[in-house]
């Protein structure tokens, strides 16, 4: 299931009218889904606003799609970002998971940083490249379609957040990589 499925030139504008919050909220509630995350909710409004920023490029075709929080199929996992599309030759996806961390630092525990959550609380989370990743290898070992289709995905972090010295620790690509990524379509 996709919440949110829109070009990025629509996309673009729900973030720019600040409509992008209640856009998510209203398909939600049309899905049957009563949604009260507020910590949630905001976090779309600080986030996906940054999104709309990379893929408001001249170099990002307008056309291509965006999906917003997908459910993956038999699991309670929702993927936070996806652009999509197809290029000369094959139809290619770039998952984005999605983080606010405004620092982060070594855990102790492997595929995980230590971080400073919204609620004050400092603990272990998976590093958010590993968790696109495990999104992308899921949609590449049980979705037919992306199987029938070679379907190519790459997947990546974006944590908009973050100054230079955490990104640097976090191996997070820049909004210039993001560009070149999502041209690929």
């Amino acid at each position: 299931m996709i919440i949110y499925n829109k070009s990025v030139a629509s996309f673009i504008e729900d973030c720019n009218q600040h409509n992008i919050r209640n856009e998510i909220v209203n398909s939600l509630k049309e899905h049957g889904i009563n949604h009260n995350n507020d910590s949630e909710q905001k976090s779309w409004e600080s986030s996906l606003p940054e999104m709309a920023k990379v893929l408001d490029s001249k170099q990002i075709n307008k056309d291509i799609d965006v999906a917003i929080e997908y459910k993956l199929h038999e699991s309670k996992s929702r993927i936070d970002f996806m652009v999509y599309g197809k290029n000369n030759k094959h139809s290619c996806l770039m998952i984005f998971e999605l983080k606010q961390w405004s620092n982060v630092f070594e855990s102790t525990k492997d595929n995980c940083v230590f971080v400073n959550t919204h609620l004050g609380i400092t603990e272990d989370h998976l590093h958010p490249c590993v968790q696109a990743f495990f999104y992308k290898s899921r949609l590449d070992g049980m979705n037919k379609y992306v199987q029938e289709n070679h379907v190519d995905i790459k997947s990546a972090s974006y944590c908009h957040n973050l100054d230079e010295g955490y990104r640097t620790f976090m191996s997070n690509i820049s909004k210039r990589s993001y560009i070149e990524l999502c041209c690929s379509f």
